[in-house]
């Protein structure tokens, strides 16, 4: 009996040693069921990106040169402050003495009371003559002492007895009676106040019936014999161009656009200085006084096209081409879509001028003009040829771009200049 009975209490004692042992491995096995979680599926194969249809222009590059796009405001080489020159009350204004309206040169725009005027002229002319007079008194008193020399048996006299200072003071004194009259009848006409050149008048300070001070401003007018638009240029824009002083010498050709018109000038100067604020430079067209400027008004701002002096590979691409303002689409040969990162140059009423930031342009290009859905670079397409273009021109073959980066926000490019980075 003892023997049994000490056997059963080892098989408790090892019993309940295995107890906590066996709890510990299944909580281990039960963690790491949970941690695995569930049973991952099997990858599915996307379906195919469906082809889309992509309307484009077979275009191919030209030599061109570059053009660099700015802004600036139409303005007039001069300004005048216009000044009364005598005084008096204001007694008559002209029809066109009005702001904003344009007057031709030596036109009359207002009269002076000439009341002061005509006094002081009588008694310029007043002083002449008593100065005349006493001119004549002292040339004969002249004559007469001279003769009374002679009679006394000498042929020599001196100065002072023949009354020749005398003289001399009385004909400056005639001298300056006579600059005086001359002054006095000058401002007989300045009573009337006349524009000196063809202007437009940009503000009023007298009008009918102010008295106004000589050296008064009556009025501001705006010089419209010669017209100039001041044109900003980056550092980039103003090397492109590549000025010499034989280009100023002839004139560089640019075309000012205002709308649907347009107007030829010519830059002949850059200013000497950079703009401290903005470090641009500054380029001064100059209008032809001869062209027809009619509905052109100071103070308009107006798109400039300057062309450059060296030539450069660009494509004449649609509008609706350009993708972003940074991109154009392309059909590549196995027909997929490529992004062709661009410059734009300039651009006109037909076309927009773009250069290639990464590849070099020779080939003909397939150059999408139509919306996309989906606008992933090796998106499958079905090219269809624009109705304009020559159908035999679409069997040319294509080059094959690799894919563009998407999008990047740090890039930028203007439509009318060339972008800076």
């Amino acid at each position: 009996m003892t023997t049994l009975s000490d056997g059963n209490k080892q098989k408790k004692t090892l019993a309940r040693r295995l107890v906590p042992l066996a709890v510990l491995i299944a909580g281990i096995v039960i963690a790491r069921i949970l941690a695995g979680g569930p049973p991952t599926p099997k990858a599915e194969t996307a379906p195919a990106t469906p082809a889309q249809h992509a309307v484009y222009r077979l275009i191919s590059p030209q030599q061109l040169p570059t053009v660099v796009s700015t802004y600036g405001k139409l303005d007039t080489r001069r300004t005048l402050e216009l000044a009364a020159e005598v005084s008096g009350k204001i007694i008559a204004t002209s029809d066109a003495y009005m702001v904003g309206n344009t007057v031709a040169a030596n036109q009359l725009l207002l009269s002076i009371d000439d009341i002061d005027a005509k006094t002081e002229l009588a008694r310029a002319q007043a002083r002449l003559a008593e100065a005349e007079e006493q001119l004549a008194n002292e040339r004969g008193r002249g004559r007469q002492a001279k003769r009374e020399w002679r009679d006394l048996g000498s042929d020599e006299a001196n100065a002072l007895f023949l009354r020749e200072p005398q003289s001399h003071r009385v004909e400056l004194a005639v001298a300056a009676a006579k600059a005086e009259l001359r002054l006095a009848q000058r401002n007989i006409e300045r009573l009337q106040i006349r524009a000196p050149f063809n202007a437009v008048i940009k503000s009023i300070s007298a009008d009918l019936g102010d008295y106004v001070n000589k050296a008064t401003v009556v009025a501001s007018l705006l010089d419209t014999s010669t017209l100039e638009v001041h044109l900003p240029l980056s550092p980039k824009q103003y090397r492109s161009l590549n000025f010499s002083p034989e280009d100023f010498a002839q004139g560089v050709p640019v075309m000012l656009h205002r709308e649907q018109d347009s107007l030829a000038a010519k830059i002949y100067r850059t200013a000497a200085v950079v703009d401290s604020d903005t470090r641009l430079y500054t380029a001064i067209a100059t209008i032809d006084p001869a062209a027809n400027t009619k509905g052109w008004r100071i103070g308009e701002f107006l798109r400039a096209d300057i062309p450059g002096t060296r030539s450069q590979a660009m494509l004449a691409v649609p509008p609706e081409a350009i993708y972003e303002q940074r991109f154009i689409r392309l059909i590549n040969a196995d027909n997929t879509l490529a992004m062709l990162p661009i410059e734009i140059s300039h651009s006109d009423e037909s076309a927009v001028y773009v250069k290639s930031k990464t590849a070099a342009l020779a080939e003909p290009l397939r150059v999408i003009v139509s919306g996309l859905a989906v606008s992933a670079p090796g998106t499958p397409l079905l090219p269809i040829a624009d109705s304009t273009m020559d159908s035999a021109a679409t069997q040319m073959p294509k080059p094959v771009l690799a894919p563009a980066p998407p999008p990047s926000a740090s890039a930028s490019t203007t439509l009318n200049g060339v972008a800076e980075h």
